[in-house]
């Protein structure tokens, strides 16, 4: 009878490890040729509230709630640093050798609303050169409001980042149409 107890308790305590939550990843880019042969060194800030594991929105009277049953692969911070890190290095014209390149964001929630909001601003220094820098202001309406879209929305975010750093550097049009290479005030808002 003993044995018999323990084989149960031994297959319950199981099952039990079994159901933990769902762990979510970013999306990478498609595998590609870099485009230089030194990615920069990225480092990722976000309020401290955001860079937990748990995957969290806002409620309708302002308080953070947890999507249940579901965590980050990886503190979000590090995710985002890993993946716009594979952007800025496939992204054309971007710097080689010793580049650093400090993303802030101020603001990285999905809010009641069903809109992702992210606010802050990136600075990019290589060498002796000057630095590029500019704000980030990011709003996407998030058309599920669940674990696998927050992913994905967050993941297009450091895509768009990348491609708003890169843009700069190479002193691409911004949102109003002028060349800009050391400064640029971005915001992006999708239907």
């Amino acid at each position: 009878m003993p044995y018999r107890i323990a084989v149960g308790l031994s297959a319950g305590l199981l099952a039990a490890c079994a159901t933990g939550p769902a762990h979510h990843a970013l999306y990478l880019p498609a595998p590609g040729t870099a485009a230089v042969s030194q990615p920069p060194l990225v480092r990722v800030d976000l309020p401290g509230y955001a860079d937990r594991r748990t995957m969290l929105r806002r409620s309708d009277d302002g308080r953070l709630v947890a999507f249940a049953g579901h965590e980050w692969a990886e503190l979000p911070a590090e995710g985002f640093e890993r993946l716009l890190t594979e952007h800025l290095a496939a992204a054309p014209g971007m710097p080689g050798g010793a580049t650093r390149v400090d993303v802030r964001f101020t603001r990285f929630e999905l809010e009641a609303d069903d809109v992702f909001r992210a606010r802050g601003h990136w600075q990019l220094r290589r060498d002796s050169a000057p630095a590029s820098h500019g704000t980030l202001d990011f709003e996407r309406t998030v058309t599920r409001p669940d674990a696998a879209a927050l992913v994905a929305t967050v993941s297009a975010v450091a895509a768009d980042t990348a491609k708003r750093i890169a843009d700069t550097v190479r002193g691409a049009p911004g949102p109003d149409g002028n060349a800009t290479t050391h400064h640029n005030n971005d915001h992006q808002r999708e239907p």
